[in-house]
């Protein structure tokens, strides 16, 4: 009987020590955990105070680039007033309206006298020296295939001189092509050599073939010097202005009136006489004519 009282007492000892055993584990595993939550919420609470650094910095920044973009604006908005300003003063002054008529005459005065050649070269050509129409084409070819050198340095020439003294310099070139083709130079033949008149100035015989030719290739030259350097002055003295398409016009009209109005002064003073002095004299002084407006245009510009 006492053995096994012994023995229930025992086995009651192993049963309290096995529930506080428990007991005490399950209490462990609970401060375990809660240690766990508690570094888990520190490290969120860290990531959550750099975030907030971090934005703050941010928001330092962009409000430093609204301050930088505000400060641009502004300064865009004066260098716009000022560019406005300066518009609406150009506006107001007005264009240089001799300017566009020396421009327009000048055209006229060009163009004119080439258009004479696309006229009446080939019946003048046929006419007094008998050349076939291969001769005359190959006049024409080399007439096209001068300006060539001339116009492929223009860039560098243009530069050196201005450019009305270069458009001057062609109407000059121009003048004595028209004057050599004349045959002013053997006036003498005409007049007599004691100065009597035996034939009028009118009757005056065609220059020889290879003078034609010749002094042909030097008004090709002077032409194309005069025509390239008329746009370039124009538009030097008008690219600014408001009504620079109405000028484009009216300089791209004159020069079509000189295309129709040329050739039919041509073929009315070569009708008259085809031995050409009346028609290529009429047109050196055309020529002549505008190469005073440029001369008196220099002279203007200069005194201003």
């Amino acid at each position: 009987g006492e053995e096994a009282q012994m023995a229930r007492g025992s086995g009651s000892l192993v049963s309290l020590s096995s529930q506080r055993i428990s007991t005490m584990s399950a209490q462990q595993q609970r401060i375990t955990t809660q240690s766990g939550h508690d570094a888990a919420a520190g490290k969120a609470g860290g990531r959550t105070a750099s975030n907030g650094h971090g934005g703050g910095r941010y928001t330092r920044l962009e409000s430093g680039e609204r301050e930088e973009e505000g400060k641009e604006g502004k300064e865009g908005d004066r260098d716009g007033g000022v560019e406005e300003n300066g518009e609406q003063e150009r506006d107001k002054q007005p264009d240089d309206r001799c300017a566009v008529v020396f421009s327009l005459g000048v055209q006229l005065s060009i163009v004119s006298p080439f258009a004479t050649f696309e006229a009446v070269t080939t019946p003048f050509c046929q006419t007094n020296y008998g050349l076939s129409l291969v001769q005359i084409g190959l006049i024409f070819l080399s007439g096209s295939l001068i300006t060539l050198p001339l116009l492929l340095t223009q860039g560098k020439w243009s530069k050196a001189f201005s450019p009305r003294m270069v458009l001057l310099f062609g109407q000059v070139v121009m003048a004595l092509a028209l004057i050599g083709m004349s045959n002013l130079v053997d006036v003498g033949a005409a007049l007599g050599a004691d100065g009597a008149k035996q034939s009028p100035l009118w009757y005056m015989d065609a220059p020889p073939w290879e003078q034609f030719a010749a002094s042909y290739l030097v008004f090709m030259l002077g032409y194309s010097a005069a025509q390239s350097m008329v746009f370039v002055d124009f538009f030097q003295s008008f690219g600014a202005s408001k009504r620079l398409g109405l000028y484009v016009g009216l300089l791209s009209s004159v020069g079509s009136a000189g295309r129709v109005v040329g050739p039919l002064v041509a073929v009315a003073l070569y009708g008259a006489n085809t031995r050409g002095f009346p028609l290529f004299m009429a047109n050196a002084a055309l020529v002549v004519a505008g190469g005073l407006v440029t001369l008196t245009s220099m002279v203007c510009s200069k005194t201003k």
